[in-house]
């Protein structure tokens, strides 16, 4: 410390201290100041006795230079004041002249967090020559404590201001000597340690000033449960304070205040100390459940305890709990009457109503009633509803109320306990199914209700396709309205496949009629495919000269007539080559059918044809294709031709898509170029048919076809 900082105000120490310092130290008077309380005391602790004042020396603080011990002790007491004591034997340099070592001595009863501390002079005001400092012998084991060098095991300083003259010393530290090796970590400075540290100037003018002690109501008992007419109360334990005074408040709040917002009784208790207080009683003449909460009003030495939750201490004043059964009518049939009788027992004096309720058919979670009547109620015994008409059948619900009162609990029977029933007509249903069509056609269905009241809804209509024996799953589903008995038709579907289909129909009945359902496969309609029909092959020839035959060449390759209701594939191996007068390349024949739709689609090739007859011109023909398709709705044929010469005439030069039925005619040789021959469902298509009379004198003659389709269809719509 400076020396110019050694100047002080007389004011605040009555002396002006300069270096060096003195070995001797005037006494100092002791200063109390009365502080606020914020600690914990244990439950049922008694008033707080005389001041605890230890003489000096005081050991709770170390030796450090000459001084011996603590030159200011500052002794907590359990009635919420600080004693100030001064050893006046205290060397320095901690005497006080120019720094002070001072100590605490918690004897509150309650751990304290911290003390605030006011002087006139700037005793926060570190220099740098605190306990730790290490420029005095007897510095503290562990030392430094705080990055200030004046604080001691668990000691901050913080809140200082400006002036330095004051500030807040908080305790992390509990010790039971003055090393630190006796400390060990607390919330606070608890009951019976003590704590040590360094300031600048002299404390024993400050103003000291520790928080007010926190009670807390540490439990509630409330009475327990009991009837209407009975005293319910509650109890409290207020834990904690420090000699706390003042009163509980216990407020008390009536059924239905579930937020606790109006009390309907507050009671006060007188607190003297920590304990179990009583609420007093409470006299309940309605049932229901009542919430208590309690509340600690505080003192000077202690502040409020919060009032303990609404809705966590709860007494029940109950009701009587009367029993109910109920008997309903008989079943009916429409156009009757129903009725209900409730029997009440086991009441207390009950009073009130029975209400009977109603429900109608298809109401089944008793939604919504169709008649309620009541009944007065004046003790147990059994009460009637009286009668009900009823012009629909169905099965009813009764519901039967009882509506309680101040002393009973209401009671209801269960929705579906007690159900009567009014019977409904039950109609026949007729149905029949349209005749065996052909894939492509349309079927239906018709069903005739008989027997019914005035039947209305709808009849509906359910197609299953072939191998849907169960009728899982429908494709397609129509309705049509009923108005009546009579007869009601599907409208037609049309079917895209062959096989056994199954229609099922199926009434909604209305509010006076059951609803009915033709069984599954009860009513079936056969659909019948359509028959493919196809054949095809590469080449046929015959040729003669002078009537001697030069050649024969039946079909080649050729798949036969083929007649079926399946999709598949008739394809021969095709025929490498043909040599002799008729020479050709490789040949081949297909009829392919489908389904869905039915179409026969036959092809036949023939590659590189040369045909050299005797007297007639070579016939050189490229690769050549025909195709003939049928199916219902219509046969379609085509030809490609990739070449044709006849003698020296090149007819064709490039693959050609030729036109039906184009005739060509070269030194008498005939030819008749994409050949389509037609007859009702048959359509013939040959690539090329070559026809030769040479001279026109019958002297050769030949007749040649080359890939040759014939398709056909049958049992179409």
């Amino acid at each position: 410390m400076t020396r110019d900082r050694l100047r002080r105000v007389v004011g605040v120490f009555g002396v002006w201290w300069h270096r060096p310092r003195k070995k001797s130290f005037t006494a100092l008077a002791a200063g109390v100041a009365v502080a606020m309380v914020a600690a914990v005391l244990s439950v049922g602790a008694m008033p707080a006795a005389a001041a605890v004042n230890p003489p000096p020396p005081f050991h709770e603080c170390p030796a450090v230079g000459n001084a011996t011990g603590c030159a200011v002790l500052l002794v907590f007491q359990s009635d919420g004041t600080v004693s100030v004591l001064s050893d006046p034997n205290s060397g320095n340099p901690y005497d006080g002249a120019d720094d002070t070592e001072v100590g605490v001595l918690n004897e509150a009863g309650v751990a304290i967090p911290n003390v605030t501390l006011n002087s006139g002079a700037d005793i926060f005001g570190f220099d740098g020559d605190g306990i730790c400092s290490g420029g005095f012998s007897g510095t503290p084991a562990g030392c430094p404590f705080d990055p200030t060098k004046y604080g001691g095991p668990g000691i901050s300083y913080s809140g200082i201001n400006a002036a330095k003259t004051s500030g807040v010393v908080n305790f992390a530290e509990s010790c039971t000597g003055n090393t630190a090796s006796t400390c060990s970590p607390s919330a606070g400075l608890n009951d019976g340690a003590s704590a040590f540290f360094s300031l600048e100037e002299n404390v024993t003018g400050a103003s000291i000033i520790i928080p007010k002690a926190n009670p807390v109501i540490a439990s509630t008992t409330p009475s327990p449960d009991t009837t209407v007419g009975g005293t319910i109360s509650d109890s409290a334990v207020l834990a904690n304070g420090r000699v706390p005074s003042g009163t509980l408040t216990f407020n008390l709040y009536g059924p239905g205040d579930t937020s606790c917002q109006s009390a309907i009784s507050t009671l006060t208790t007188a607190v003297n100390g920590n304990g179990t207080y009583p609420s007093g009683t409470f006299n309940a003449s309605v049932p229901g459940t009542y919430s208590w909460t309690v509340s600690y009003g505080g003192d000077a030495n202690n502040n409020p305890a919060p009032t303990t939750a609404c809705g966590s201490e709860t007494v029940t004043v109950s009701k009587a709990s009367p029993s109910l059964t109920t008997t309903p009518s008989g079943a009916v049939p429409v156009g009757g009457t129903i009725s209900d009788a409730g029997t009440l027992s086991g009441g207390f004096n009950p009073t009130g109503s029975l209400t009977f309720t109603l429900y109608a058919p298809g109401d089944t979670s008793c939604q919504t009633a169709i008649s309620t009547l009541t009944d007065a109620v004046a003790g147990s015994g059994t009460y009637n509803s009286g009668t009900v008409p009823v012009s629909a059948p169905g099965v009813y619900n009764w519901v039967v109320a009882y509506s309680g009162d101040a002393n009973n609990n209401g009671a209801t029977s269960a929705c579906g306990s007690e159900t009567v029933t009014v019977t409904k007509a039950s109609p026949s249903l007729t149905t029949t199914p349209s005749a065996s069509v052909p894939v492509g056609g349309t079927i239906s269905d018709a069903g005739t209700l008989s027997g019914g009241f005035n039947p209305t809804g709808s009849l509906t209509f359910k197609l299953y396709a072939p191998g849907d024996t169960s009728c899982q799953t429908a494709i397609s589903t129509l309705t049509d309205a009923v108005a009546g008995s009579g007869t009601y038709n599907s409208g037609t579907v049309p079917v895209s496949a062959p096989g056994v289909y199954n229609w099922v129909v199926a009434y909604s009945g209305d509010a006076n009629n059951n609803g009915a359902t033709s069984a599954c496969g009860s009513e079936t309609v056969s659909v019948t495919p359509q028959v493919l029909t196809g054949r095809a092959y590469g080449l046929t020839a015959s040729a003669s000269a002078l009537g001697l035959q030069l050649l024969s060449i039946a079909p080649t390759p050729d798949t036969g007539s083929v007649s079926t209701t399946t999709a598949e594939t008739v394809a021969p191996p095709c025929v490498v080559s043909l040599s002799g007068l008729i020479n050709s390349g490789t040949l081949c024949a297909s009829v392919t059918t489908s389904l869905n739709p039915s179409k026969s689609t036959v092809q036949a090739s023939v590659d590189n044809t040369s045909i050299g007859l005797p007297g007639v011109p070579v016939i050189t023909i490229g690769a050549v294709q025909s195709q003939s398709t049928s199916t219902c709705q219509a046969a379609n044929g085509s030809t490609t031709i990739a070449y044709l010469k006849v003698g020296g005439v090149v007819v064709i030069s490039k693959p050609t898509a030729v036109a039906p039925n184009t005739k060509i005619s070269v030194a008498g040789v005939s030819l008749i170029l994409n050949e389509q021959l037609a007859s009702p469902g048959v359509l013939t298509v040959n690539a090329v048919h070559v026809k030769i009379n040479a001279l026109g004198l019958n002297l050769v003659t030949a007749n040649v076809v080359l890939a040759s389709s014939t398709s056909d269809i049958h049992n179409c719509p």
